[in-house]
């Protein structure tokens, strides 16, 4: 019951080359600008999991080898969120029904950016408003899902796996939509969790086709200060 609990609050021991990393992040130096570590690294493990890039993680493999309860809760859990994954990709544009959608991350660039936040909010449920009569207005409610993890991990993937689908030029980049979808989630746990929030905004930063590299410096050397500060 102990280890289940580390376990469903994402404080249970991490594997091998994960868990030697994680006495370097634990300098207390480090700890100023990565105060958290363990969580995170969990949560993209959880997420990841989840999905068919489990398949390429050493642990669940692992999990499948050693067969028998081991390996039915392994590949229940990618059954699971593989299926909820393509559902998600579907409900996130409005496929399942035009009154509700999914967001995940966004756009990345910074002028669709900008003009896409007005209306919408990032790993966020829409829900469209309607008119006394009843009738659908261009007009939203959103319900943040970040934070409900892992599940809300996998949401954000397919919510920006189904971005990466609508603007896919050629039909046969298989690896950009996988791609994408492993990166988003690095995103989500770096956007979306405040424990990252340094991290997050270094990350958009280094992201950002539109600032000089003197702007970079000077907002590098801001964040660096102000987390210092915090």
């Amino acid at each position: 019951a102990s280890e289940f609990a580390r376990m469903t609050t994402f404080q249970d021991d991490l594997p091998g080359f994960l868990g030697n990393a994680g006495k370097f992040f634990n300098n207390p130096l480090l700890k100023v600008y990565v105060p958290f570590y363990k969580t995170p690294t969990q949560i993209v493990r959880r997420v990841s999991e989840r999905t068919p890039l489990g398949l390429l993680m050493p642990s669940v493999v692992k999990q499948i080898a050693a067969g028998g309860r081991s390996r039915r809760e392994a590949i229940t859990r990618m059954s699971f969120g593989t299926a909820l994954f393509g559902s998600i990709v579907l409900a996130s544009t409005g496929g399942m029904n035009r009154d509700y959608v999914i967001t995940g991350y966004g756009p990345r660039d910074k002028k669709i950016r900008d003009e896409w936040m007005r209306s919408n909010k990032p790993y966020s449920i829409g829900v469209r408003k309607k008119d006394s009569e009843g009738n659908p207005l261009d007009e939203w409610t959103w319900i943040s899902y970040a934070r409900y993890d892992p599940i809300s991990g996998v949401l954000a993937m397919a919510a920006d796996s189904a971005e990466v689908l609508f603007h896919l030029d050629d039909e046969d980049s298989i690896q950009d939509i996988i791609m994408g979808g492993g990166m988003s989630t690095l995103r989500y746990s770096a956007t979306a969790l405040p424990m990252l929030q340094f991290v997050g905004e270094l990350y958009d930063l280094f992201g950002s086709p539109y600032e000089d590299s003197d702007s970079k410096v000077d907002r590098i050397s801001e964040l660096l200060s102000k987390q210092a500060f915090t």
